[in-house]
């Protein structure tokens, strides 16, 4: 009957192994501070992570860029043409500014104009006859009078 002592002996060997071999949990904390194989799928799926990240924030930093440079390009447009109505509007404040100049001298002009006109103006003013009045007889007519 060596065959159940054999089976027996095979059951403790292997019993034994069991309680000798690591288990699984020693497979989540490897010895001498390697990572696990989780830790490892776990860094692989952060590293997919923050590279899918990296290239959501350099997709929105290139759509910043290109949106900076149409406003820059916006905003040297716009300085020009500021630059070109600050340019017609002292233009246009020079010519009023000349204009007004003119109408102060002309209404002084003017002024000394009607003085002078004024002060001619009796000396030069002489009663006129009406050209009738010289055809008429220096007598006067006696007729009226003497039918009275």
């Amino acid at each position: 009957m060596r065959l159940p002592a054999l089976a027996g002996l095979l059951a403790v060997a292997l019993v034994g192994s069991a309680t000798l071999l690591p288990s699984h949990a020693a497979d989540d904390a490897p010895p001498g501070g390697y990572p696990s194989w989780q830790d490892v799928q776990n860094a692989k799926q952060s590293e997919a992570g923050k590279a899918a990240e990296v290239t959501r924030i350099n997709g929105l930093l290139g759509g910043l860029q290109t949106e900076a440079e149409a406003l820059g390009n916006s905003a040297v447009a716009s300085a020009a043409e500021y630059a070109k109505a600050e340019a017609a509007l002292q233009a246009a404040t020079s010519t009023v500014d000349a204009l007004t100049a003119q109408t102060a001298r002309a209404a002084a002009e003017l002024g000394q104009y009607k003085k002078e006109i004024g002060a001619l103006a009796p000396s030069r003013i002489r009663p006129v006859e009406p050209t009738w009045v010289s055809s008429l007889p220096s007598t006067p007519c006696r007729t009226t009078a003497s039918k009275a």
